[in-house]
């Protein structure tokens, strides 16, 4: 190793990890239409805990999902259960659709995107077969989380907790300073 490197301390690793790259405040739009509940409410461990950042999730009323805002796609699942977004404004966005619904490796899922596409809030992502889902005796629910969480000061679900939210209509609100 070079001995000009500088040596980083623990703590500026872990700054480094959560250094907040040109955020400003935003509004996530619902990717896809139905209930909404509280994270800590679906039946996953990793969701509810939020271990993968602050979101809401939403009991789905149709199988369609959309971009939630401005962006690139940073994950595409060839199965189609999940994408990742990085905003315009710097969120990194996961929409997870159902629980445990990779083990479908892609049945009852139809991809319309692919990786590293621009996208524009309303962009249809993919479709879904919420029946489907169902048959398999899995939860269809869909999960919208923050996964750079630790970078903003709150992240708010909009809706009330049990309320409809439409595609999209306002979601969660991620805010830089209290």
């Amino acid at each position: 190793l070079p001995t000009d490197t500088p040596s980083l301390s623990m703590h500026e690793i872990e700054e480094a990890k959560i250094a907040p790259r040109d955020l400003k405040d935003e509004v996530v739009f619902s990717p896809i239409s139905g209930q909404v509940l509280d994270l800590t409410s679906v039946n996953d461990p990793v969701f509810s805990s939020e271990m993968m950042g602050k979101g809401a999730a939403i009991l789905p009323a149709e199988g369609r999902v959309y971009a939630p805002a401005d962006g690139t796609l940073s994950l595409v699942a060839e199965t189609g259960h999940a994408y990742g977004i990085e905003t315009r404004d710097g969120g990194e966005i996961l929409i997870h659709i159902g629980i445990d619904t990779v083990s479908l490796g892609g049945k009852h899922f139809d991809v319309k995107v692919h990786a590293a596409q621009q996208v524009k809030k309303g962009d249809l992502l993919g479709t879904f077969d919420i029946a489907g889902i169902k048959s398999e005796q899995l939860d269809p629910t869909v999960m919208v989380i923050v996964t750079n969480t630790l970078n903003y000061s709150s992240i708010k679900t909009i809706p009330s907790f049990r309320q409809t939210v439409g595609v999209g209509e306002q979601l969660l609100a991620l805010n830089t300073a209290e």
